[in-house]
């Protein structure tokens, strides 16, 4: 065996033996395509936009260890120390080849609470969350760990309706937002002073006459606080057990009178 071939099969060898499943499965492919093309510049010598066979035998940890092995050791030798580098690219290559499912659509509402007004918020734009996470208003909203899932357009699903979100700080010093996927509501808040149109916050689909949610989406209570404290502040939540507690709380629910559903969400 030759000198280039030993060090190859000693590479790989050493790899293989490295890595396992659970490494694999855990690949980002986001922060993969950063990788693929930004930080070991692959896109150098492969195509700016893999596809194909190529991709494909990217997609998984071996493919890509047998390649550099026979090519690249330095950077097999590299990437070897970097195990979650090489799962996140081998993610990256999977989500680009042939026959991949399309990536997911939606994104994810937030919530925080302002413990001193007991008062909830929601949003799924990406730089409130960021502004908010990172201290915003003095670190006074807290993430509560409560998430939903919502669409970020009308195409993502066909139930999609767009939820329309307003802002008050007629209830001064107190602001509040308010949010409702039904057109008539939002219509009729668009006419009253006290409350500034916003902007569509996300979709979400509507329950049926029953109060029931179509296939692929869960309930989305909504409750409010009756204008306790002097403002009025609603709480959304997909979690049944929450809504019972804001209930014996003293707040109201806002739903179908059956199933208290106020609207539907994605899984």
């Amino acid at each position: 065996m030759s000198r280039s071939n030993l060090l190859a099969f000693a590479l790989m060898s050493f790899l293989v033996l490295a890595w396992s499943p659970a490494a694999q499965s855990a690949g980002d492919p986001v922060r993969g395509n950063t990788l693929f093309h930004t930080t070991y510049h692959c896109s150098d010598c492969h195509s700016a936009n893999p596809g194909g066979a190529y991709a494909t035998a990217g997609s998984t940890v071996a493919g890509i260890l047998d390649a550099i092995s026979n090519f690249m050791p330095d950077l097999g030798f590299t990437l070897g120390q970097k195990p979650t580098d090489l799962a996140d690219i081998a993610a990256y290559l999977a989500s680009v080849a042939p026959g991949s499912p399309p990536p997911p659509t939606g994104t994810t509402a937030v919530e925080y609470y302002y413990s001193d007004w007991n008062f909830y918020f929601e949003t799924s734009f990406p730089a409130e969350i960021a502004a908010l996470d990172g201290g915003a208003f003095g670190g006074a909203w807290k993430r509560t760990g409560q998430t939903f899932n919502v669409w970020t357009q009308a195409s993502d699903n066909p139930a999609a309706v767009p939820t329309c979100r307003f802002f008050s700080t007629a209830f001064a010093p107190k602001s509040s937002h308010f949010y409702t996927p039904f057109a008539n509501e939002c219509d009729i808040v668009k006419t009253e002073s006290a409350w500034q149109y916003e902007a569509i916050a996300f979709y979400i689909a509507l329950a049926d006459a029953n109060g029931m949610c179509g296939a692929g989406t869960i309930p989305l209570y909504r409750a409010y606080d009756n204008g306790m404290g002097g403002a009025p502040n609603h709480r959304y939540t997909t979690s049944l057990a929450i809504l019972n507690q804001m209930i014996a709380a003293g707040w109201l629910f806002e739903g179908n009178g059956n199933t208290m559903v106020f609207a539907c969400v994605p899984q």
